[in-house]
């Protein structure tokens, strides 16, 4: 199962560049790629140094509901309160970021790259209620969930970028990270106290 988990999550991670490229074409690419770069900056380490630990701590707590929930509860206002101010500040500065790193060519991305500032905050989120199940073992949930996200990602985002282009690209992506993060939290409910 951890396997299928892992392919539906590398699907997830990369899907929105191969939409780009196989309806928008290469040019686009490279100026969604340089925002998704960009927009990542601030959360992925945030995500990569938090999630490790976290998995840790979870499997550790995974008998012990007090602890579990505590632990959980502390983990996402950790994440909150480091990714969602270093992404703001992102987010206020990117007119002046993207001039200051390329040159007026690159303006076009600043909307896209706003989008994207508000995808990155989901995902270190998500990766947070992810480490719960799999520090529970609920690999079924981890399944499920990435199963649903992949099938709305795989239908609703080409759709988006055919009628609204990176944009809608952009926007799809956040859809999918909200209902995944919706889904997970609910499936994780029972495991930690709200």
């Amino acid at each position: 199962l951890l396997s299928s988990v892992a392919l539906f999550q590398a699907l997830l991670l990369n899907a929105d560049r191969l939409i780009v490229v196989a309806m928008l074409g290469a040019k686009l690419r490279g100026f969604y790629e340089r925002a998704h770069t960009l927009a990542h900056l601030p959360t992925g380490a945030v995500t990569n140094v938090i999630t490790g630990v976290m998995n840790t701590v979870f499997a550790r707590y995974q008998s012990d509901h007090e602890r579990l929930s505590g632990a959980f509860r502390r983990a996402v206002r950790l994440v909150a309160r480091s990714a969602v101010p270093l992404s703001l500040v992102l987010a206020i500065e990117i007119p002046r970021l993207t001039l200051l790193l390329f040159d007026d060519s690159w303006s076009s991305i600043v909307g896209i790259l706003r989008l994207l500032v508000s995808y990155s905050i989901c995902r270190p989120l998500l990766e947070t209620v992810h480490a719960l199940l799999r520090g529970i073992g609920d690999a079924r949930g981890m399944v499920a969930v990435a199963l649903v996200q992949t099938v709305l990602l795989l239908v609703a985002t080409p759709l988006l970028a055919r009628s609204h282009g990176l944009e809608g690209v952009a926007s799809g992506m956040i859809s999918v990270a909200l209902i995944g993060i919706a889904l997970s939290f609910c499936r994780a409910a029972r495991f930690f106290d709200g």
